[in-house]
């Protein structure tokens, strides 16, 4: 792995002309940008960079899971279809570490074989370069998960903010390809944990804890009832969490021609579990909840032996009442 290491000024210096490259090399770059208050992902529009990479309100799984996508247009007589796929090529620079481990966590469910050919259209054309957390936000807690704010997490490449340096680790080969023609590296990295800060202390959650305790759990009304008493049901945990990932497929027909979108689905509304005889086995935010740490805490680490969660705490973030998913793990686990 080679390791970089240039002024901001010439980091910039060398993303413009990453991005004016011309066709058919060319790459949009993405970085964190403010537009009307809020940070989002967007290109860059090279007169401004802030090397401070703002996180993000939005997860970076939009650019691989959007909130909606056409999947193809057809006609209604079966005459003919055509699927859409996404061949934009781009850079994302400026990935928090805790959304760069989203990719690593969806990558098992949609490039398991059989691969989501759309999901794994957007991941060959695209690179991830993370960028190490100069300081935790307000509701981040990925230290709490055993992870850190300065880990690769499986991007293609971890900028660090040296003060008046800016040191990129490129661990792919194509990352490095896109800079070693501007800049020679400084020198060769063994492994990334080199570059990592001494490790802070941290009040784990207890994850083993809440593991072997949820099967148990299942019956306990009680306990899933005052977990969801506040809960007004909104789904905005599930949409801006980096992990949650379950969608819809529906058609929509104009006359002879249509199309078919997938879009954003959640475990926290009615309707998902809402059958066509009319019986919903989670007809309440009792069960949902119930569902929600299920997945979250159980069926994924039994799957993956990664919990469903990265510790950005975005659902703490957006909840109108205020609730905390790090209290619902410790009360869940008994440790409250």
């Amino acid at each position: 792995m080679n390791l970089y290491s240039f002024s901001p000024d010439r980091f910039e210096q060398i993303l413009r002309e990453i991005a004016q490259v011309m066709l058919p090399q060319a790459v949009t770059v993405y970085l964190p940008q403010e537009v009307d208050g809020e940070v989002r992902f967007r290109p860059w529009d090279l007169v401004t960079l802030d090397t401070r990479f703002p996180r993000p309100a939005r997860p970076a799984k939009e650019f691989f899971l959007p909130p909606a996508e056409t999947l193809l247009y057809f006609r209604r007589d079966g005459s003919a279809q055509k699927e859409v796929f996404d061949t934009e090529r781009r850079i994302l620079v400026g990935v928090r570490p805790c959304d760069a481990k989203t990719v690593q966590l969806l990558d098992r469910v949609f490039l398991a074989d059989p691969s989501d050919p759309y999901y794994r259209a957007r991941r060959e054309t695209t690179l991830i370069l993370a960028f190490a957390c100069p300081q935790p936000e307000m509701n981040c807690f990925c230290r709490e998960l055993g992870d850190g704010p300065d880990r690769l997490n499986g991007a293609d490449g971890l900028l660090f903010d040296r003060g008046d340096r800016l040191e990129l680790l490129a661990v792919t080969p194509a990352l490095d390809e896109l800079f070693r023609p501007h800049e020679h590296p400084a020198r060769e990295i063994a492994s990334a944990q080199e570059l990592r800060a001494p490790e802070q202390e941290a009040e784990w959650l207890p994850l083993a804890e809440l593991f072997e305790r949820l099967p148990g759990l299942i019956p306990d009304s009680r306990l899933w009832s005052r977990i969801e008493s506040t809960c007004v049901g909104c789904g905005a945990c599930s949409y801006l969490c980096p992990t949650c990932h379950c969608f819809d497929i529906s058609d929509q027909v104009y006359g002879r021609v249509g199309k078919r979108l997938r879009t954003y689905d959640t475990c926290m509304f009615p309707a998902y579990t809402l059958e066509a005889s009319g019986h919903n086995p989670r007809s309440s935010g009792l069960e949902r909840w119930r569902q929600r740490l299920m997945h979250k805490f159980r069926y994924t680490p039994e799957l993956t032996g990664e919990v469903g969660c990265t510790g950005c705490g975005r659902c703490i973030d957006c909840c109108p009442s205020k609730i905390d998913i790090r209290e619902v793990i410790r009360n869940a686990a008994g440790t409250r």
